[in-house]
């Protein structure tokens, strides 16, 4: 679980669930692309007839213009390093032409562009030829999206906490920071052996042995003081708490959701090793909760939670 805050400029648009969805959730879908004769959803399954074959920009941007359609404010993308930029360029200028010409007021995403060394490649250097820093934005800006539409395609600067101006535009401290999200400690991190960011004295992942105080700390910090803001009511608008689960003892990576209990097996079950169920809620959790499997939910606490509210100025 995620859970992501806004700045205050941010809130007075959008509440601080609308990332996830609107609330109340209605439906707004006008009429379909051209290029669609028929979408719908019966029996949860997602169907497209297309008039011809899509190509691969409309065959991605189509899913997003239902969910948007339908409700939902925004959505992440996965990997998005792996998707060449002036690709998402043209993904998003399809998801725009058929939700009207322009992004919903409300609308969010924000693309995992996990650095890895590679910085200057993805973001130091607009001519690199794969850039999603000055690059794209520029690629947008000729493609017709305002700087407003820009604004609400976020990516996650994984190179907080240590190396904040890494994940920046041509990785310039001074840079604006509106398009840029950060969290301390990631699920990738929590893999054994996962080196996909350095944190350094700066940050530390909660499941991999770090002193609960500590964590907590880098939490606070990430809402009252983060690592490279210079206004921190306006820089880093969205920022994220990752709450998750420590793994079983048994050194099986499962998730504790019932759906890798040995309970479920049928055949040479004998050397099986699972991971039993742990329901996720708990109204009695305060946060920080431990043990074999245990959802860590840290989203609970209420010092984290304290500080998130004076940043979003809602206490």
């Amino acid at each position: 679980m995620k859970l992501t805050a806004l700045s205050p400029a941010f809130a007075q648009r959008a509440s601080a669930s609308s990332f996830v969805t609107r609330s109340p959730v209605k439906i707004t879908c006008g009429p379909a692309p051209a290029d669609v004769q028929h979408f719908v959803v019966p029996s949860g399954q997602q169907v497209a007839k297309a008039a011809g074959m899509f190509g691969f920009e409309q065959a991605l941007a189509l899913p997003w213009w239902f969910v948007i359609s339908v409700g939902f404010s925004g959505f992440r993308i996965d990997a998005a390093k792996h998707i060449k930029p002036d690709d998402l360029v043209q993904i998003f200028s399809k998801l725009r032409r058929n939700l009207g010409g322009s992004l919903p007021e409300d609308f969010i995403t924000w693309w995992e562009v996990l650095l890895g060394g590679e910085g200057d490649l993805l973001m130091c250097n607009g001519d690199s030829g794969y850039n999603y820093g000055s690059y794209i934005e520029d690629a947008f800006k000729s493609a017709g999206f305002s700087a407003d539409d820009i604004n609400k395609i976020k990516i996650w600067n994984s190179g907080y906490p240590k190396e904040t101006e890494k994940g920046l535009i041509n990785c310039d401290q001074n840079s604006a920071k509106i398009r840029s999200v950060i969290q301390n400690d990631d699920a990738d991190q929590q893999n054994p052996g996962s080196s996909s960011r350095d944190m350094g004295d700066d940050g530390c992942v909660l499941i991999k042995g770090c002193d609960v105080s500590e964590h907590r700390n880098f939490e606070v910090k990430l809402f009252e003081n983060p690592n490279g803001a210079q206004d921190n009511d306006n820089d880093f608008p969205i920022r994220v708490v990752l709450s998750s689960f420590f793994w079983y003892n048994n050194g099986v990576q499962g998730i504790p959701d019932g759906k890798s209990d040995c309970s479920l097996c049928k055949v040479n079950c004998d050397s099986c090793e699972g991971v039993p169920y742990i329901a996720a809620y708990d109204p009695t959790s305060k946060g920080y909760d431990s043990g074999n499997g245990t959802y860590t939910r840290v989203h609970r606490d209420a010092e984290i939670i304290e500080a998130m509210q004076k940043w979003m100025k809602i206490m």
